[in-house]
């Protein structure tokens, strides 16, 4: 077997994460044990409104950092930049019509 048993019978003990490709080297094998159980004990919904919450989190995270670095941009270059964040160049000119050489620099 390459890695830990995942499977929904599967114990979420600290040996058992301290196995976990998947387990953050700055958290615990205990650590890790617990948020695999408590994410297996939530409900779907449950879920869905945890992810959506670290997206947003992300989100903002991203466009407090494009904002720091290009302190005078407006707030159209501020989203255009975050969104580039995810997307590539030419993804961003056909979709958006927005080219980041092309935008106003710090």
């Amino acid at each position: 077997m390459s890695g830990p048993d995942t499977t929904a019978d599967a114990p979420f003990t600290a040996a058992w994460a301290a196995t976990d490709p998947l387990r953050p080297a700055d958290t615990s094998p205990a650590a890790w044990a617990v948020l695999l159980a408590r994410y297996r004990a939530m409900t779907p919904q449950e879920r869905l409104a945890q992810t959506s919450r670290l997206n947003r989190v992300a989100r903002e995270l991203a466009e407090r950092g494009v904002r720091i670095r290009y302190p005078r941009a407006e707030d159209r270059e501020v989203q255009m930049r975050t969104l580039a964040l995810w997307l590539d160049r030419e993804t961003m000119r056909r979709a958006f019509c927005w080219d980041a050489g092309a935008a106003t620099q710090p």
